[in-house]
């Protein structure tokens, strides 16, 4: 009892720090790993930044170095249910026991420093970069694969020497740390492609291109666009998998089937794909084709229930709902839902005229609710189903609204559960 006790005083220490919100820099997550011999160093690292995509191209890199054979610890965020999901090992979570034991060792670093700096309080998201470094390095990975958090430059995961820098896209996002443009947003994220390493982009834009060619250059490493190198061919999807045809680099692998849904997800396949192909592993098709299979990310258009469908999403900027737009209208098309009834709730900084141009027209209903935390007012959402002539309720409770909007969905409709990490998380349903 006593050994519980002292893991749920560590998880709290963990937690007590989201008071210190979002501060950018490298200063104290510099301190903290060098205390611990720089774990960092003692794996080779993928290290993922971009608008959108991130976190399904780390869970498909993942994936592939898995059926590889190799040991592989994966870092992603925000979680949705528990903090856990942000740490794993060949996929599975890091469990509170080991969770707890990290903690411990990063507190007793904290702790000292503050004896003569009172003022060193690093953030939660740092806690959690540390975190993962250490438990990855402990359990002796092969590969880290990295997702970044907010931009590039001075997010804490961003002490790396990665083997392979991947920028998915970039769109705007985050304007109050990052820029007010695309641009400046750009020159953030690029700060990851460091010397020595492989760079790898799934972006087309072409001024969002110069800027990381550009870097690349002045890096002296290889810039390789999957735009350029790999295409799809034979493509199609249902509700369970998409099938097609890939090549990448003249490599072609036939029939092969991708678990993760959407249009959307195979240009973060192909850069995930050329990504690997890049880092010298001996590539074995069958692995590949078994790996892609298996690949899951958890509220990226995931299937929750079939009948009434409902989906859960965690797209939360005007780039995701333009891709869920895409799906909706060809699964539409193929007739696989008559009605669409929307669940939404966005997080306060979204830019939530932009977001409902997109979705509002393609909904029958739109039921609307609030995330405890960061949490957009039902009201301010409601004025725009208004706008749009929708029919609309809101509740402060999510489980309410969810409950709410699955009573209102008929066998052939689909319930889209959309908004935010922060939104889903506070999802609890049952499904049958």
């Amino acid at each position: 009892m006593k050994k519980k006790s002292k893991e749920l005083e560590y998880l709290r220490f963990l937690f007590s720090s989201h008071r210190f919100g979002t501060i950018l820099g490298l200063e104290r997550i510099t301190f903290i790993l060098n205390k611990m011999n720089n774990p960092q160093n003692s794996f080779k690292s993928i290290h993922i930044a971009g608008t959108n995509g991130k976190g399904s191209t780390s869970e498909i890199i993942s994936q592939i170095l898995i059926e590889h054979g190799f040991k592989v610890g994966t870092y992603t965020s925000p979680h949705i249910k528990r903090f856990s999901e942000r740490i794993k090992i060949n996929g599975k979570e890091i469990n509170d026991k080991d969770l707890a034991f990290e903690i411990k060792k990063i507190k007793k670093v904290i702790d000292k420093k503050q004896k003569t700096d009172s003022d060193f309080n690093p953030t939660f998201f740092e806690l959690g970069v540390a975190i993962a470094y250490n438990y990855f390095a402990g359990k002796k990975v092969d590969f880290g694969v990295i997702e970044t958090g907010l931009g590039g430059r001075l997010d804490a995961t961003n002490v790396l020497n990665p083997k392979i820098a991947v920028i998915t896209n970039i769109s705007k996002e985050h304007t109050d740390y990052l820029g007010d443009t695309v641009e400046k947003i750009a020159l953030e994220k690029v700060e990851i492609i460091k010397p020595e390493c492989i760079a790898i982009t799934g972006e087309t834009n072409k001024k969002i291109l110069k800027i990381i060619r550009d870097k690349t250059v002045k890096e002296k490493v290889k810039l390789f666009e999957s735009k350029k190198l790999c295409s799809v061919k034979n493509h199609s999807f249902n509700l369970i998998r998409q099938k097609l045809d890939l090549e990448v680099e003249g490599k072609k692998f036939k029939e092969l089937e991708f678990a993760l849904l959407g249009k959307f997800q195979l240009k973060n396949l192909c850069t995930s794909v050329l990504a690997v192909k890049k880092l010298g592993i001996k590539f074995n098709e069958k692995k590949l084709k078994k790996a892609l299979k298996k690949v899951f990310i958890s509220a990226r258009f995931e299937i929750k229930q079939k009948n009434p469908l409902v989906v859960f999403d965690a797209g939360h900027n005007p780039d995701c709902f333009e891709k869920i737009k895409e799906t909706l209208l060809i699964l539409k098309k193929k007739k696989s839902f008559q009605k669409l009834i929307l669940l939404i709730g966005l997080s306060s900084d979204k830019n939530v005229e932009e977001i409902s141009k997109i979705i509002f027209p393609l909904a029958s209903k739109i039921i609307i609710s609030k995330a405890s935390f960061r949490g957009m007012e039902i009201t301010k959402i409601a004025g725009f189903a208004e706008k749009y002539n929708k029919p609309f309720i809101g509740f402060p409770d999510p489980d309410e609204a969810f409950d709410f909007a699955l009573n209102e969905t008929d066998k052939k409709d689909l319930l889209l559960a959309i908004g935010s990490i922060f939104f889903l998380g506070e999802l609890n349903p049952e499904f049958d």
